[in-house]
């Protein structure tokens, strides 16, 4: 079986260095997924010197977001997925490629067991069992998993970052018919933080996580995001335990841990982001200009030959000249063969058609509007021009980062997924970041509620499926934007995905077409009367769409 390791790195320690030789010693690929660490640029260096593929991400997306990556750029079927502090050994390794759990055509995931590199406590498995058996859940590090199951049910949760990551994945896995396995022969040792135990009179011995602020945050956050997906209700079980630990573990950052304050506020703060269903990133982090990376080439998934499905990519155009040539090339760079580029133009007066016409390349099709129709009608016109199942978005001033077209598709393995949206980083008009991302400036989540309240959608992060477009055009003008339109009309019809990882740069110069200011509170108050009266006429199509077989 092809065979290939994904490890997820952040400000990675010489230890990532022996896990990488192991992998390399067994003759198997291995790329290394760092979320913008700030330092350890030298231990990158050396995996990258010992045969390591380094893919270097400009902000920190989470071990979701940095698998999801890697899931999306493997050509393997199988992937071995580690955390930057696992301790693999070669029997460990052989124990796991052999196992017999890899012919059973339904086993998705193979996990060893697991235990604590400091204490050698059993965290996962029982290593008392000849053969391979069955479980219900596995810890993500360590995981020999399916390339095909994994890519069936939608990847990682990307919206969760980090907690709960592998048991989203897991349940969703048994959701769908397939099965985790556990091979007791192998067994990984892993490093699971910094616990303490504490000793109180009557109650014995209590263990305190002493986990950060920001992981205090993505915890109760990110089970309260389970909860609205109606994901806790596959495992009630395993959700009344959590809910209770999450319970007494505010009761013992009180009692036992440090910095208190900050870790309550976190705590606060992740309970409301999700209640109201706010994914991705608390503080998103970027790789700034001078800090330490490796001189070692980024690897796009295109370069690793992976095969997808094609695309429609549709772009209005009028009068942007001035930033439309390295969209374009951000563009085509990621375009395969059988995808397209549609383009329309809205009557522009300047160089914009001049430099549309210099390109031959059959992907570009070009149609001017006979006069002036504006932003959504030239944009309607673009997307019925659309011909494959997956449409992306496209501004005319922004610059796409690499990866974004494979991360965008992957998600649509999934029959239900029926919209993806990118964060993007917010640059200024000499392409210089100018702090927040989108996801943090209009704190973005999937939704009908959430966007209903405020929208977040921006139509250079989204992707939807044709189907969509076919119950969303035309755009109701009352609804004052497209892109908002089309990306609830998606959420109505089925889930949206949302990639913590900024894989667009978005302009903003003075120019732009699309506004990021709050309009006033009267026309505000209008346009969601207005959009309410929208869904309502949308709804017998939508329930139409969720009754009908899956693809």
């Amino acid at each position: 079986m092809q065979v290939g390791a994904a490890i997820v790195s952040y400000n990675p320690a010489p230890s990532l260095l022996r896990l990488v030789t192991e992998l390399i010693a067994a003759d198997i690929p291995v790329e290394i997924v760092d979320n913008a660490s700030a330092s350890g640029s030298d231990v990158l260096e050396e995996c990258a010197t010992v045969g390591a593929t380094l893919t270097l991400l400009d902000t920190n997306t989470g071990v979701a977001g940095a698998l999801g990556h890697a899931l999306a750029s493997t050509a393997a079927e199988w992937l071995l997925t580690f955390d930057q502090d696992s301790t693999l050994t070669a029997h460990t390794l052989n124990q796991l490629l052999d196992s017999a759990a890899t012919s059973n055509e339904r086993v998705a995931i193979v996990a060893p067991v697991v235990r604590d590199e400091a204490t050698a406590r059993p965290l996962q498995g029982d290593p008392g069992r000849s053969r391979w058996y069955e479980t219900e859940r596995v810890f993500t590090s360590g995981s020999l998993c399916r390339v095909s199951a994994l890519r069936h049910v939608g990847g990682f949760r990307s919206d969760l970052v980090i907690d709960f990551v592998d048991w989203d994945l897991c349940v969703r896995l048994r959701e769908a018919g397939w099965q985790i396995a556990i091979e007791p022969t192998a067994v990984l040792e892993h490093s699971i933080g910094r616990d303490t135990s504490h000793r109180l009179p009557l109650l014995g011995e209590v263990t305190t996580s002493n986990h950060s602020a920001d992981r205090q945050y993505y915890k109760y956050r990110n089970y309260l995001l389970l909860a609205r997906s109606g994901t806790l209700a596959h495992d009630p079980r395993w959700s009344a335990r959590t809910a209770l630990g999450l319970g007494l573990g505010v009761a013992k950052v009180v009692a036992f841990e440090s910095d208190k304050k900050a870790k309550l506020a976190a705590i606060a703060a992740g309970v409301r982001d999700g209640v109201v269903g706010r994914g991705g990133t608390r503080r998103p982090t970027v790789r700034a200009a001078g800090r330490p990376s490796p001189a070692v080439p980024h690897a796009s998934p295109a370069d690793l030959g992976s095969a997808r499905t094609p695309v429609s990519v549709c772009m209005a155009t009028y009068n942007g000249s001035r930033y439309l040539l390295p969209q374009l090339e951000s563009i085509l760079d990621q375009l395969r063969p059988g995808d397209e580029l549609l383009i329309q133009d809205d009557g522009s007066s300047d160089d914009t058609l001049a430099i549309i016409g210099a390109y031959d390349d059959r992907r570009i099709q070009l149609v001017e509007n006979a006069s002036n129709l504006g932003v959504i009608s030239t944009f309607e016109r673009c997307l019925a021009r659309a011909r494959h199942d997956i449409v992306l978005l496209a501004d005319q001033d922004d610059e796409w980062l690499p990866g974004k077209v494979d991360a965008m598709v992957a998600p649509f393995s999934d029959p239900h997924v029926t919209g993806v949206v990118t964060d993007a980083l917010i640059v200024d008009a000499d392409d210089a970041v100018t702090g927040d991302s989108i996801f943090a400036y209009f704190r973005s989540g999937p939704g009908v509620l959430h966007n209903f309240v405020k929208n977040s959608y921006l139509g250079c992060c989204m992707a939807v499926r044709r189907d969509v477009l076919g119950v969303a055009l035309p755009v109701p003008r009352s609804v004052r934007t497209h892109d908002g339109w089309i990306g609830i009309t998606a959420d109505m019809m089925g889930e949206v995905v949302f990639l913590p990882t900024p894989y667009v740069r978005y302009r903003r110069h003075g120019g732009n077409l699309s506004q990021m200011e709050p309009f006033g509170l009267t026309d505000v108050v209008r346009r969601r009367l207005a959009l309410a009266a929208h869904l309502v006429g949308i709804t017998p199509a939508v329930l139409r769409r969720r009754a009908a077989p899956e693809r």
